[in-house]
């Protein structure tokens, strides 16, 4: 009996010891890293393993503005696709939003290798919840010469697709294009590092200063070095007609995926404000901004081909295509690609064979004037025959 009782007590006290290394080992302190770029080394390799990848997402946004003391709110949900190869610097862009009675689609391939980019949308109103679509509603921009697209757009995302891609270090907003890779940019600034909490647990918070951007990166160590927050102060930052005084991204969930974290949802705070001068006078309106969203990665570490980065929105032939380095020449969507208007190519479209040109393009009124000319002229000349005709 003695012996028994023995043997209860020593399983229960090492019942005790393992439940106290347990408790400990959950609570074990990150790994002390006190080297800002060995830390920043450590994000590198994480953005590594995600320099391929191709995701959908959607969000949820809404905003508040103060105008003259009345409050206006906005509100658009979109959803789109999302393919990046860093290596090669290849990005496709595909989503479709909606806000009231209208609606957008917007297509983008970036290539920065050979500075390729083309920028395809389509832009109209909803009636009974569908959407009427003429060619006036397509909208096409490249760029004929390689360095002006450099210069102008420098391989910028659009719209909605710079707020996702953001979780992947690639950085697509300002009046002048600022960094593609946020590691990149971290590398040549002065850092500091400190310890935050996030999800109730430490991470570490990279700060650096690039001239008058102030960027926050947070890394989990537990999660490979992800970022969980990405925060940006700056009093020059800008999209569209719109500065940006603070942008904060914040991951609130995640997945894994190939044994890689990868962000799920998200929200983001904006404060802004829509600056313009009237009379020599700064105008603003100030404005705070939030968006929801989610991103579901399909696959990572892919091989993408050249097929991947095509335009896939089916953009009627002889569209026009505003050849942003190249006013002068007019330029139309053929089969896939951007060809010049040859007088062969205007006549066909004519024809039927694409779009009669819109009321509000030139060609129009060159064409309709030119019709107008030539009734007139066969009018008059068959007057004169007839009044001809009746003095014999």
């Amino acid at each position: 009996m003695e012996f028994i009782k023995k043997i209860i007590i020593f399983l229960c006290i090492s019942g005790i010891i393992f439940s106290c290394d347990l408790g400990k080992s959950n609570e074990q302190p990150i790994e002390q890293l006190n080297n800002p770029h060995e830390i920043l080394q450590k994000y590198r390799q994480w953005l590594d393993k995600c320099s391929s990848m191709e995701y959908t997402f959607s969000e949820k946004y809404s905003a508040t503005k103060l105008t003259n003391e009345i409050i206006a709110e906005q509100s658009y949900s979109c959803s789109g696709l999302v393919r990046f190869d860093k290596i090669n610097k290849r990005f496709f862009v595909s989503w479709h939003g909606v806000s009231g009675q209208g609606f957008i689609t917007k297509v983008q391939t970036i290539s920065l290798e050979n500075s390729k980019f083309i920028d395809a949308s389509i832009e109209g109103q909803l009636k009974d919840g569908k959407e009427n679509l003429s060619q006036d509603d397509y909208r096409v921009a490249s760029y004929l010469d390689p360095t002006q697209c450099k210069l102008n757009f420098n391989g910028r995302l659009s719209g909605h697709a710079r707020d996702s891609i953001l979780a992947f270090g690639i950085f697509s907003m300002g009046k002048k294009y600022i960094r593609h890779d946020i590691h990149d940019a971290f590398q040549k600034m002065n850092l500091n590092v400190d310890q935050q909490k996030w999800q109730g647990h430490d991470v570490y918070r990279l700060i650096g200063v690039d001239e008058k951007v102030r960027y926050e990166l947070w890394l989990d160590p537990t999660l490979q070095f992800m970022p969980v927050r990405i925060s940006l102060y700056d009093n020059e930052m800008e999209r569209n007609d719109v500065n940006y005084f603070t942008f904060d991204f914040v991951v609130e969930s995640f997945r894994k995926l190939r044994s890689i974290p990868l962000p799920k949802k998200y929200i983001i705070k904006m404060e802004t404000a829509h600056q313009w001068y009237e009379k020599n006078v700064l105008k603003s309106i100030p404005s705070k901004e939030t968006l929801h969203g989610e991103i579901n990665v399909t696959s990572v570490g892919k091989s993408f081909s050249e097929k991947d980065f095509k335009i896939t929105m089916p953009i009627p032939n002889y569209t026009e295509v505003s050849m942003q380095d190249d006013l002068q020449t007019q330029y139309v969507w053929l089969n896939g690609e951007i060809v010049p208007l040859t007088d062969e190519l205007a006549l066909a479209r004519i024809r039927g064979h694409g779009f009669m040109p819109g009321v509000r393009e030139p060609r129009f009124w060159f064409i309709a004037t030119g019709a107008v000319l030539i009734f007139l002229s066969l009018f008059f000349k068959i007057k004169t025959i007839i009044q001809n005709w009746r003095k014999k």
